[in-house]
């Protein structure tokens, strides 16, 4: 069996430092916060510990800004407190349900991976799960996905809870 050796492994350097556009895009896309969990959260939050809304919404809105890694740190103690709280207690479920149904097109606007996160809190949470069915379906094809009909079908799955 014949080895390789590193140049024949490594790229030149010359392709070392040029990244594709669509690298870089996606580079920045895997940095970026992950919008859906914090519509979950600020539904949680909402929900369950009123009181920590406002540190959430702060930290949350400067996530994308200059104080990203301050803010990021910041939400990462609210998140650790929260869990900590929640393991303690009782989840109101219908509590979190309807938080969720109000912010159903805020959490729609936030995209398909949003509605995903909404859809399986509804699963989850819920008492019929077939009634999440037709948000399963639709969520099946993101290319056609259009936030304001994901959130009228959401409505309808809830209201069925």
């Amino acid at each position: 069996m014949k080895t390789k050796n590193a140049s024949e492994i490594t790229p030149p350097a010359s392709d070392n430092n040029r990244l594709s556009v669509s690298n870089r895009r996606t580079i920045l896309a895997r940095l970026a916060p992950n919008a859906a969990r914090i519509e979950i959260v600020r539904a949680l939050v909402s929900a369950l510990a009123p009181e920590e809304r406002s540190a959430l919404e702060n930290a949350a809105a400067r996530l994308n800004g200059p104080a990203t890694v301050a803010s990021a740190k910041t939400i990462e103690r609210i998140a650790d407190a929260l869990a900590t709280r929640f393991q303690k207690q009782d989840i109101d479920a219908a509590a979190v349900l309807r938080a969720v149904t109000a912010n159903i097109q805020r959490i729609a606007d936030g995209g398909v991976s949003a509605a995903e996160q909404a859809t399986m809190t509804l699963d989850a949470l819920g008492t019929k799960s077939d009634a999440t069915a037709p948000l399963y379906t639709y969520l099946e094809h993101p290319s056609l996905y259009r936030p304001s009909e994901f959130a009228a079908l959401f409505q309808k799955a809830a209201a069925i809870q």
